[in-house]
């Protein structure tokens, strides 16, 4: 009864929560890599980038993203225990998206919702 019990357990792990893992950890790296480009790499008042610039940043991202999805997928045992807490930072940035400057102005409010969002996630 328990060698059947995780036969059937053990298929249905594999593919759906490995894909996962590729898609928060491209998620997140990408974030990151786009994060330190528009906070570094671009001097608006200096030179602003031309189209071809833009596009390497992009491109930039996304292979830093898929990166990210292979160091999440190779360490997945690891990985296993902060993807609710990547799924809770993700859905936080995404509330704040909806208006320009964020949806909650006040620093201390923001932070109230990113832990709230990282502890509701890793409960769940």
């Amino acid at each position: 009864m328990v060698g059947a019990y995780t036969q059937r357990v053990f298929p249905s792990l594999t593919l759906r929560s490995r894909s996962s893992f590729f898609l928060i950890g491209f998620y997140t790296l990408s974030l990151v890599c786009f994060s330190l480009i528009v906070k570094f790499g671009i001097l608006r008042s200096v030179n602003p980038p031309s189209t071809t610039l833009r596009g390497m940043f992009v491109l930039s991202s996304f292979v830093a993203g898929v990166a990210g999805g292979g160091f999440a997928i190779f360490f997945w045992q690891a990985t296993k225990y902060f993807i609710g807490a990547w799924g809770g930072l993700a859905f936080g940035l995404w509330v704040q998206s909806f208006r320009d400057g964020g949806l909650i102005r006040p620093i201390g409010v923001r932070w109230v919702l990113y832990i709230s969002m990282w502890r509701s996630s890793t409960l769940l």
